[in-house]
């Protein structure tokens, strides 16, 4: 699903972290649908939750990395929602290396395709819960960034250390594999499969998605924590970086050259999203310190 919400809030599908030890321990071993008004709440086991809606709203991908107190080991959890239902469609639970992480998860615009990543490996999911393909790199590295195009065909994982890799689906070996320099901090790919824009702490690149050509290199920062967005056709990409004295600065970059920046508000961790024609920009911070919408132009 290109992000068109990514809240941590959503208006019919409310996502409950359960704050304390005694409710965590009384929790089911799986999630679970309650009713609540006009609303259902997603009841899940304490830790951080992504959630990704359709472009149609008729599904939602939740992904949570959480810790089982019965096996005592972290794990990530993997749901889809069927919203028209509703209920849950399908859920898996994954292994984790830490349960202090960010959820790595990403979709088709209508949840055709679920990718999940954080693990040494990213799974493909159908939308019937079964697991169609698998990108790892064999190196032993976490997967902490990931981006996906809207027919699902074209997967690119990112690690911390800085690697990044294109894979097609259903191929084994990687398309192409390149270094970003340390630090990969977050990546997207244009919705026609075209284009990868990637952040590392001291730089912002773009990439020829098919065959890993480099279009474009830009010094910024250093940057604490980045995000990044961008267009359908992968013209136009934002860019989100926190600065070391906490503000956050805003970049519009077209065609791989940086057309105009803002300097935001002091905030926590950067989010932003672009629309498929990267004409605005929804900034936003995860502890709700700052949003706004930005007009391209």
């Amino acid at each position: 699903m290109r992000p068109v919400l990514r809240l941590p809030v959503l208006l019919v599908l409310l996502v409950v972290i359960v704050a304390t030890s005694l409710r965590l321990a009384a929790q089911p071993p799986t999630p679970r649908l309650l009713p609540e008004g006009s609303a259902k709440l997603l009841v899940l086991p304490f830790g951080s939750t992504d959630v990704l809606l359709s472009r149609s709203g008729g599904r939602a991908a939740v992904a949570a990395v959480t810790f089982n107190q019965k096996r005592d080991v972290p794990e990530r959890l993997v749901l889809v929602v069927d919203l028209v239902a509703p209920a849950i469609a399908w859920h898996r639970s994954l292994h984790s290396a830490t349960c202090c992480a960010f959820p790595v998860l990403a979709a088709t615009p209508e949840g055709d395709t679920i990718a999940v990543g954080g693990a040494e490996q990213t799974l493909l999911y159908t939308p019937d819960g079964k697991a169609a393909f698998a990108a790892t790199l064999n190196d032993g590295r976490l997967h902490t960034a990931l981006g996906i195009s809207d027919d699902g065909r074209l997967i690119v994982v990112g690690e911390w250390e800085g690697r990044l890799a294109a894979f097609e689906r259903g191929r084994e070996a990687p398309l192409w594999a390149g270094e970003v320099g340390q630090d990969l901090m977050a990546l997207a790919v244009s919705g026609n499969g075209q284009v990868v824009v990637a952040a590392s702490r001291e730089e912002v690149l773009l990439y020829r998605a098919p065959d890993g050509l480099l279009l474009s290199r830009r010094a910024y920062g250093p940057a604490r924590i980045a995000a990044v967005a961008i267009s359908r056709d992968g013209s136009r990409a934002g860019l989100l970086w926190k600065r070391r004295d906490g503000r956050m600065i805003l970049e519009f970059i077209e065609r791989g050259r940086s057309a105009w920046a803002r300097e935001l508000h002091a905030g926590t961790v950067p989010m932003l999203q672009m629309d498929a024609l990267g004409r605005w920009l929804a900034t936003g911070d995860l502890l709700g310190r700052q949003a706004a919408l930005y007009s391209s132009r």
